[in-house]
């Protein structure tokens, strides 16, 4: 990784995705119940080892089947100084709307 720097360790945002396709991520996801809860600096910090509620925003209507998955992004852009910053997902869940 090269210039380590403790500051890689901030979480900048979490985010839920929420998608009718399985491959659900950043690029595969419906804006309309997607999510987001954002942090600066080191605000994240408290938080480490709890466990972080985020809901999908408006209704998801009744009787679809949507893929959720939840990913994180640390203060890092790779490569070094590009800016893009990658997302640690979890694995994606399929769900049933009542």
């Amino acid at each position: 990784m090269g210039g380590y720097s403790s500051s890689f360790q901030n979480v900048t945002d979490i985010q839920l995705f929420v998608s009718y396709s399985s491959t659900v991520g950043y690029r595969a996801r419906d804006e309309r119940w997607s999510s987001v809860l954002e942090y600066t600096g080191s605000s994240f910090n408290s938080l480490l080892g709890q466990t972080i509620t985020i809901e999908s925003n408006g209704t998801i209507p009744s009787g679809r089947i949507v893929f959720i998955r939840a990913a994180a992004r640390i203060n890092y852009d790779t490569p070094k100084g590009s800016g893009t910053r990658r997302w640690n997902y979890n694995k994606p869940l399929e769900v049933m709307v009542p």
